[in-house]
């Protein structure tokens, strides 16, 4: 018995590394993280249906929520130089409302381009109007390009109040409840509610964000060919597919973690994550 608890002790000690790469690789907002290559498309899918589900997972997310009639409200409507302005609302979840303003064509007629804007941790959040970032500013001249622009609010912003900005304790973590979740699930409906709209191309969606905005665009386009999404559980003949992906600066490209990340998933993991949103249907995805 001696001899055993010997040769164990022996292999085990043989498994340790001399050093803890926990404690020397620390990655920080400088760190220049290096892309996976695949050699082979299966070898890519592979990976793209983990990622997937990691995204779901930390997110709280799987199993996937019941997708309840959105019941859009919009009203408020402003007419201006080639463009039009509305306010919507939007119920994402049974008493749960969305709020965000749909900017449209002027003057124009047909099947538009549908893009939905995220916007990043601002004073204003989607109102936000200055010199570095015009939330208002790039929705109307995408509007006026030709493009049915919907910019929602992230949770805890403007008319998105019922729950703040950042949430959280033991009580809602049992349950895998909090805003990475939540503003995941707001996205995909508002991209079920572009996609409703009679003068959007529903083939031609696209989403787009700055700061934690972008990193909303990149998760919420990495659903892109989830069962759970595309048909499952009730959803027949509803897609939440998007064929572009925009995030500018968003916040995995530095590994920093912020009320709406998944916090456990590592910084490279998260780096990664930027894979997600065009490989899945050979989509657009661009990471600035």
């Amino acid at each position: 018995m001696r001899l055993f608890v010997l040769l164990l002790a022996s292999s085990l000690c043989a498994q340790v590394p001399s050093r803890d790469s926990r404690n020397i690789d620390l990655p920080n907002t400088d760190t220049h993280f290096r892309m996976p290559v695949y050699k082979t498309r299966a070898e890519w899918e592979a990976r793209a249906a983990k990622l997937r589900k990691q995204i779901l997972f930390a997110a709280g997310l799987e199993p996937m929520p019941a997708r309840h009639p959105l019941t859009p409200e919009i009203f408020g409507r402003i007419e201006n130089n080639g463009y039009t302005i509305e306010k919507v609302l939007l119920q994402t979840l049974p008493g749960y409302y969305l709020g965000g303003n749909l900017y449209r064509p002027l003057g124009r007629k047909g099947k538009f381009p549908g893009v939905l804007s995220a916007h990043g941790h601002w004073t204003y959040g989607r109102l936000e109007h200055q010199p570095l970032c015009s939330s208002p500013g790039r929705a109307i001249n995408l509007a006026q390009q030709g493009y049915v622009v919907f910019a929602y609010d992230m949770v805890g912003y403007n008319d998105t109040t019922q729950t703040p900005h950042a949430f959280g304790g033991p009580r809602e973590q049992l349950w895998s409840f909090g805003p990475l979740g939540l503003q995941l699930w707001n996205s995909i409906r508002a991209v079920d509610f572009l996609q409703s709209l009679p003068d959007v191309d529903a083939d031609k969606i696209a989403i787009a964000g700055y700061s934690a905005g972008g990193m909303l665009s990149l998760l919420a386009a990495g659903t892109n060919g989830m069962a759970e999404f595309e048909g499952n559980g009730g959803n027949a003949g509803v897609s939440s597919n998007v064929q572009a992906s925009i995030g500018v600066y968003p916040l995995a490209s530095t590994g920093i973690a912020g009320a709406l990340f998944p916090t456990n998933v590592s910084a490279e993991e998260r780096t990664k994550m930027i894979e997600t949103a065009s490989p899945v249907s050979s989509n657009v995805s661009v990471a600035l």
